[in-house]
């Protein structure tokens, strides 16, 4: 009896202690137990939440004090085992499990914990003969005999041995929700299986499933975080973070803000999150691997990242998930090359390892390798038939069969056959004209063709882009040498000046290519919407009345050392946007003030290897100074917008009988004083309001510019030249205002301006190349001028299209090959005869077109 006494004793004690501390899961203990065994299996469920809390080390002393009084010690054990790995005492784990699985070799549940400890610890021998041994247990009883913790446990040794997933799913899962309604385990097991099969939106399913019996777990919490990650960083970071408000010390969710951090170049905040990791885990492998990361990311210091490897690697010599964690990281710093190999390396170690297979496929579609990738996808579905992402990169490649290549000595072009042929001839001179500025300009070499796809899906791209659908809000991504692109015809574009954004991505490649990969988000995106206001004032984005208000708030500027997380961390769209919009206010800065050769000099350092704030400094000067001189630079131009313009919005001034009278230069009340006057039919009073806001400040062209309602007001008047005059003025200084192209198409053709048409159909063109109006227009206009190729080659696009006037349009490619190609304009003009019989002028042109080919 004195054991007895000291174990009830300490439990006692321990339970205690951690009342307040573990919310109530822990509780007193009654006063009298009617058996000691009756005790242990009434606390088990209880002392597995102190386990789910963290506290690992009260869990290891307690298990080891019950697991010897229990009706069935095995639970015990694997309570005990689990605190031992959180933390980190692998020995023991490994000197202890082979005994324990001879002692409960008939126990499915603990079998299923030993085959995963074995596999953690990089000992497949082991883990097979456990597999081999829970294989024979399971045959020893019928499924209808087995509990719901059994049928899980079978559940994932069936899928251990690669049964199929829906099998599993049905007769063990379903069967264990069915036997144990009230069980969680059933819903964790399902969504890690639909984890490791990138489904995760079935995932997210299971793990909300698990939440609503248990909204505490922090395993399913933390399982629905991972089944965020890939689509929903904010989240999947917002679970994690609930996950450790039940469990501080829960490795995997810090390692996931971790991670979110490193993609954000956020490396000072990432540095205590790791550390709590090992200070409890010393030997955690994917803890070390992110810190190898870290050091190759900011502090290019390989000998550092080598050390890190190591430590990452002392409990399995060879462990594939060290290279690929690693690996993944590079490639999420578009340092596809590095990360590939890291992907090679795991591959080396264990040619099984799937997630390897997989990213080192991805990773080889950013750097055009295709052919392996798409071997490397056919091998991971044969391997796994459920895994989503081989599944979606294998229907890629059978959409991308159908697609046309078009290949120059320095681009290869892909896309659908009939979008080749409207738009494929612009693609390429615009991409022929950004690499003779970009590369004289960066002073780089591109060695290789680059690769640019456009989709006519959206979901197409996104499964070529991120492995999945999703990325709606993506209208092009630049991979170094490999650009995709949503097409200007798909529901993804259409509103957005389609030549501006694959002049952005190009862009992309060659500063990618001067920096060697090696450079933030920030930079590179500010120099390409830098590029972009240069190659055309109406590109990229301008300065805003909302932009100019941010940035003359105290915290409205993001510092310039942590600006790439102004991007990972936008929480709506207007926030990712001013990412942009500010980056390249630095960039217009380091180039105005400090001219194009030092910032030459600042790529050439991150391609050594510099960071950005150690290269900005030697370049230029100390990040502080230079942040405090941009501050400056940023207010004075936010100040200087407009002019005089007061930006006061109405509900901030000073109530007034007459606002407008009291505030004239206040733009939203001038503003709203049109809109008001439109509103009313007053047309005349309308149109000298636009035009006041125009006076006011015409270089504003968001929503209801004052060009956009002059046009309006001259429109409802009848002047077309006061429309046209204020549209024409509306589309020079904005490049997506389609609306505004096709209006002005009209009224210069109503006005026989043909150049003004050619002018609004090329501008149409370049929004949304599938407008019949502009290749119409375009074509007008250069018949008009005697451009017979021009002419010819838009009506033909034109019919590409399948305009309702057909016959014209072939009457009209007669009319301009007739000089040149009377067999060409003959069979023209047949057709358009044989659209509509009785077209008089094609009738007389046929007869024409015949005596020339007498004469």
């Amino acid at each position: 009896m004195p054991f007895r006494i000291r174990f009830l004793g300490f439990m006692a004690c321990l339970v205690s202690a951690l009342v307040l501390a573990l919310a109530g899961h822990a509780q007193h203990f009654e006063t009298s137990m009617q058996s000691q065994r009756q005790f242990d299996e009434h606390y088990l469920p209880r002392l597995t939440l102190v386990l789910d809390e963290g506290h690992y080390d009260m869990i290891v002393e307690a298990a080891g004090q019950a697991l010897t009084r229990s009706a069935s010690p095995w639970k015990w054990q694997i309570l005990r085992l689990r605190g031992l790995e959180a933390l980190g005492r692998w020995d023991q784990v490994r000197e202890e499990l082979p005994g324990l699985v001879k002692l409960y070799g008939n126990e499915v549940v603990f079998l299923a914990e030993a085959h995963r400890l074995h596999v953690a610890m990089g000992q497949p021998d082991e883990a097979g003969n456990v597999l081999r041994l829970a294989n024979a247990q399971a045959q020893s009883l019928p499924l209808k005999s087995r509990g719901a913790a059994e049928l899980v446990a079978l559940g994932r040794i069936a899928a251990a041995l690669g049964a199929d997933p829906e099998r599993i799913l049905k007769q063990f899962y379903g069967a264990a929700k069915s036997k144990d309604p009230k069980s969680v385990e059933p819903f964790l097991a399902a969504g890690e299986l639909a984890l490791a099969k990138s489904d995760y939106a079935r995932a997210a399913q299971e793990f909300r499933g698990g939440l609503q019996l248990s909204p505490r777990d922090p395993n399913l919490r933390f399982g629905l975080a991972r089944a965020f990650w890939p689509g929903d960083r904010e989240e999947a970071v917002a679970n994690a973070q609930r996950v450790l408000e039940v469990n501080p010390a829960h490795a995997g969710a810090l390692l996931l803000q971790v991670e979110q951090m490193l993609d954000s170049e956020r490396y000072a905040e990432a540095e205590p999150l790791l550390q709590r990791v090992v200070e409890r885990n010393a030997a955690h492998p994917v803890a070390w691997a992110m810190r190898a990361l870290v050091a190759l990311l900011r502090d290019n210091d390989e000998d550092l990242a080598g050390q890190a490897v190591e430590k990452a690697l002392e409990l399995w010599a060879r462990n594939p998930e060290v290279p690929h964690v690693v690996g993944r990281g590079l490639s999420r710093h578009y340092r596809f090359a590095e990360g590939a190999a890291e992907q090679r390396k795991a591959l080396a170690w264990d040619p099984g390892y799937l997630a390897a297979r997989v990213q080192l496929a991805a990773d080889l579609l950013r750097l055009g390798g295709e052919e392996e990738a798409w071997a490397l996808s056919a091998e991971v579905a044969r391997a796994d038939p459920y895994n989503v992402l081989a599944f979606n990169y294998l229907k890629l490649k059978d959409q991308l069969a159908a697609y046309e290549t078009r290949r120059t000595p320095h681009f290869t072009l892909r896309m659908r056959p009939d979008e080749m042929k409207i738009y494929g001839d612009r693609v390429e001179s615009l991409l022929e004209e950004g690499r003779t500025r970009f590369l004289n300009k960066y002073a780089v070499d591109l060695s290789r063709p680059t690769l640019v796809e456009i989709f006519a899906e959206q979901q197409d791209f996104a499964i070529r882009t991120f492995g999945e659908l999703g990325g709606g809000g993506y209208l092009g991504v630049c991979f170094g040498t490999v650009i995709t692109v949503n097409s200007p015809g798909s529901h993804a574009s259409g509103t957005t000046n389609w030549e501006a954004t694959l002049w952005h991505e190009f862009c992309h490649v060659v500063t990618l290519t001067a920096t060697r990969n090696r450079m933030p988000r920030w930079l590179s995106e500010g120099i390409s919407v830098h590029e972009e206001r240069l190659r055309d004032p109406a590109w990229g984005q301008p300065m805003t009345p909302q932009w100019r208000e941010r940035i003359l708030r105290i915290d409205g500027l993001t510092p310039i050392a942590d600006l790439s997380s102004a991007f990972r961390g936008a929480e709506k769209p207007e926030d990712l946007m001013f990412a942009y919009f500010q980056s390249s206010m630095v960039v217009d800065f380091l180039v105005a003030t400090f001219g194009e050769a030092r910032f030459r000099s600042l790529l050439g350092n991150l391609a050594k290897g510099e960071g950005i704030n150690e290269a900005l400094a030697a370049v230029y000067e100390p990040i502080e100074s230079l942040e405090t001189k941009f501050q400056t630079h940023a207010r004075a131009q936010a100040q200087a917008y407009g002019g005089g313009v007061d930006w006061t919005r109405p509900e901030d001034l000073p109530a007034s009988a007459d606002p407008l009278a009291a505030h004239p230069k206040n733009y939203w009340l001038r503003q709203s004083q049109t809109l008001e006057l439109l509103g009313e039919s007053r047309w005349k009073e309308a149109l000298r309001s636009a035009e006041a806001q125009i006076l006011l400040f015409p270089g504003y062209t968001g929503d209801h510019n004052g060009h956009e309602l002059a046009a309006r007001a001259a429109r409802a008047l009848g002047d077309d030249g006061a429309e046209a005059n204020a549209l024409r003025a509306w589309t020079r200084q904005s490049a997506a205002a389609s609306a505004a192209c096709l209006r002005l198409i009209e009224l210069d053709q109503k006005a026989g301006n043909t150049e003004g048409m050619r002018v609004a159909a090329r501008q149409q063109l370049a929004i949304n190349p599938f407008l019949q109006p502009a290749h119409y227009a375009l074509g007008c206009a250069a018949q008009a001028a005697g451009e017979n190729a021009m002419a010819v080659e838009s009506f033909q696009k034109l019919l590409l299209l399948k305009p309702d006037n057909a016959a014209e349009i072939h009457y009209r490619l007669g009319q301009v090959l007739a000089p040149s190609d009377v067999e060409g304009a003959r069979r023209h003009v047949l057709e358009a005869l044989l659209e509509a019989p009785r077209y008089l002028e094609a009738h007389r042109l046929l007869v024409e077109l015949k005596a020339r080919k007498s004469s």
